[in-house]
């Protein structure tokens, strides 16, 4: 068993390791800002570099207040022999890793009008390319939207309320916008989406009420046989 001595000379064998100086050199770059047009937040976690939170557009502004991101990014490592040496990542890549540029499975933040800047203040280039971008995005989810709305009560049930919200910010009318939400259930047969009340499935025919289904479709779900008792 490790005596408490032991420990204690551990501990302060660690503390007395050395720690290389971050060279001055790497101490150079400024700053960078994510700003963000939209009311949606994000949150983009990044490992030992941290939690990065990009806050929402509030209602009436015309971006967010900015995610500041400091110029470098050091982490402490072992590097044995009792020395610690440093990683380094610049601002800027840390900066767009958060934004995740390029990703197609709704990851990109830049699609969803968050955008870098150099300056504490957005230019109007900048917010105009941010607007341009979730234009875009938004007459894509309008569109899944439209063709959800197209398959009839199992494609209405999976509209959610980010498809709404791209018909208002777009300013287009939709029926299906304001519709009450319809409850269904997947099939055990078949998966598909139908209305809880159907007595089966009208993709696959799969019976949800056997009883029912006799009494509408008795050849297609025949009673059971019993047999003859002596």
């Amino acid at each position: 068993m490790i005596t408490a001595n032991e420990v204690a000379s551990a501990v302060g064998g660690l503390n007395k390791r050395s720690r290389q100086p971050i060279p001055e050199s790497l101490k150079r770059n400024p700053p960078l800002y994510i700003f963000n047009i939209y009311e949606m937040k994000h949150t983009r976690g990044l490992g030992s570099l941290g939690t990065f939170h990009v806050p929402a557009c509030e209602p009436g502004e015309t971006y967010s207040k900015p995610l500041v991101v400091k110029g470098e990014f050091f982490d402490e490592f072992d590097r044995g022999e009792g020395t610690l040496g440093w990683t380094y990542e610049t601002g800027a890549d840390v900066a767009k890793a958060i934004l995740n540029v390029g990703h197609r499975d709704g990851a990109d933040l830049s699609a969803w009008g968050v955008f870098l800047s150099e300056s504490e203040k957005p230019t109007r280039a900048e917010l105009a390319a941010a607007r341009e971008k979730l234009t875009s995005k938004m007459r894509e989810v309008l569109a899944a939207g439209d063709a959800l709305a197209l398959q009839g009560d199992s494609g209405l049930a999976q509209i959610q309320s980010i498809h709404r919200k791209a018909a208002h910010y777009l300013k287009q009318h939709r029926d299906w916008v304001n519709a009450e939400p319809v409850e269904m259930r997947d099939c055990h047969g078949c998966g598909a989406f139908v209305k809880p009340t159907l007595p089966r499935c009208p993709q696959c025919k799969a019976p949800f009420d056997l009883t029912k289904c006799r009494e509408l479709w008795p050849l297609e779900y025949p009673a059971p046989v019993r047999g003859n008792k002596d």
